[in-house]
């Protein structure tokens, strides 16, 4: 009688302990989804060419992918991507993993009365304002902004013609040792110096937000330098 009690005891112990372990696997497989590293391969404009945990993925703007990721546009320079509400921009190369927050330092900016966003940063240990542009394709100051710097670009910068909201400008292209803005540090970054007092802002371009991760998240700019 006690044998035939046990069995049907040891039956209901094991038939707990496999729906427990379907439980944990389960909730595993759902956090892993949840949570998609996703680098940027190549970028067109429209489209991109995504890798999403090791399964390379052509989605244009709009579509999703099987892992859940929404690409809501891309150009030839970046990629803005989203899952469940969260999204990052992502240049080409650039890695970002959703749902967790990756190792590395960041910067977290608000959005501006004029919509904008502006963080305190240097320039070869100099103090600036930056104010962020993803339309700008590389770093832009005024002369004004360049000679309170101490940047030769008179002497040893490329004259360049630059596309303004004025119309086309020379400008002179130099090359800025160290740039940080917050915190992350960015070293030989291409810039662009043009004559008087335009932009009135030192712009943070692309060639910068490429080599970062940047996200938004409601009114926040977050910008994050991963650790080597």
């Amino acid at each position: 009688m006690q044998q035939s009690l046990s069995a049907p005891l040891a039956g209901a112990r094991f038939r707990r302990r496999a729906m427990q372990m379907l439980a944990l696997y389960m909730a595993a497989g759902t956090a892993a989804w949840a949570a998609p590293q996703v680098r940027v391969l190549a970028l067109f404009e429209g489209k991109a060419l995504l890798e999403i945990d090791g399964s390379r993925r052509v989605l244009a703007a709009g579509a999703v992918s099987p892992e859940g990721v929404r690409v809501v546009s891309a150009s030839s320079r970046a990629v803005l991507v989203e899952i469940d509400g969260r999204q990052q921009s992502l240049g080409l190369g650039a890695a970002g993993r959703f749902g967790t927050a990756p190792a590395g330092l960041e910067v977290r900016l608000v959005r501006d009365g004029t919509g904008g966003y502006r963080s305190p940063g240097l320039v070869n240990g100099r103090s600036v304002e930056w104010l962020v542009d993803t339309g700008a394709t590389a770093v832009a100051l005024s002369g004004a902004d360049a000679d309170r710097l101490g940047l030769p670009w008179r002497s040893a910068g490329r004259p360049v013609g630059i596309a303004t909201a004025q119309g086309t400008k020379t400008g002179h292209r130099i090359v800025i040792e160290s740039l940080q803005i917050g915190d992350l540090r960015v070293s030989s970054v291409d810039a662009v110096v043009l004559d008087g007092d335009y932009p009135r802002s030192p712009l943070l371009g692309m060639n910068v937000l490429q080599r970062l991760t940047m996200r938004t998240e409601g009114d926040l700019l977050i910008l994050q330098q991963m650790q080597p």
